[in-house]
């Protein structure tokens, strides 16, 4: 085989081989993210701790796993990567000191109980960072004590509950916001006065107005107007009219 002939199959091969890398590279799987069980084993042999908090989020637009852990010296607040089990960062939230009170310092609540403050990082650093504290509540739920925290956050309302000894979240419900009504939407609709419930009840009936009262007729709002109706002695009409439309609905006369 003479020397252009391997040229032009070394080409050729050459060729096939970049297309088959290709093709390796656009049809191979994504990536998908490490299983959470997966990542909690990892933290809980590297740290020899308890894991209070785990949470899939995004900070700056990048996922991670977000998890609060308890050890022998404190408790920490730790970001891994969802994809390689990576540690990205590693936090100090409290001292254990701060956690928990020492072998002379008694058992009083007082002494082992979470700080507002550690709450406050402890909050900022499980979820988004936008997040708004609007108050925070120490309680107290079948002898353990927690804290109740109110939060705003994007997605809306959120109501979490943390361990005031250990920092463990029992509890955390975002209610999201309804979507805001756009220019031109109904709006609730606004009654009538009082005095134009009067008028227009004396355009039906003449005399004197004694009663005027505004009721909820199965949903419907309702003026019930009471007339003494003029030059008869003890007669009365009541004119029911619509409180949002103004319309006359009935009269009832009374002899």
């Amino acid at each position: 085989m003479g020397r252009a002939t391997w040229k032009k199959w070394a080409v050729v091969i050459g060729g096939v081989l970049v297309v088959t890398v290709l093709a390796f590279t656009f049809l191979k799987p994504s990536q998908s993210a490490l299983a959470e069980e997966e990542v909690r084993a990892s933290i809980g042999e590297q740290f020899a701790g308890t894991i209070q908090a785990f949470v899939h989020t995004k900070q700056n637009g990048v996922e991670v796993y977000q998890v609060t852990i308890l050890t022998e010296a404190g408790l920490y607040g730790v970001l891994v990567d969802p994809y390689s089990g990576e540690i990205l960062s590693l936090e100090q939230l409290a001292d254990r000191k701060q956690i928990e009170p020492g072998e002379n310092e008694g058992n009083a609540p007082g002494n082992s109980r979470l700080s507002v403050e550690q709450v406050k990082e402890l909050i900022a650093g499980m979820v988004e960072e936008d997040v708004t504290i609007v108050e925070i509540e120490h309680r107290q739920r079948n002898e353990r004590p927690f804290y109740a925290v109110v939060i705003e956050q994007r997605e809306g309302s959120g109501k979490i509950e943390i361990d005031a000894i250990s920092g463990e979240v029992l509890n955390y419900q975002v209610e999201e916001e309804p979507e805001k009504g756009h220019p031109g939407d109904e709006q609730p609709a606004q009654t009538i006065t009082k005095q134009e419930a009067e008028r227009i009840a004396l355009e039906q009936v003449s005399g004197h107005v004694e009663d005027v009262d505004l009721e909820d007729e199965d949903g419907r709002l309702l003026y019930e107007v009471e007339i003494e109706i003029e030059g008869q002695d003890g007669d009365e009409a009541t004119v029911l009219i619509d409180a949002v439309t103004g319309e006359v609905i009935t009269i009832i006369w009374e002899d």
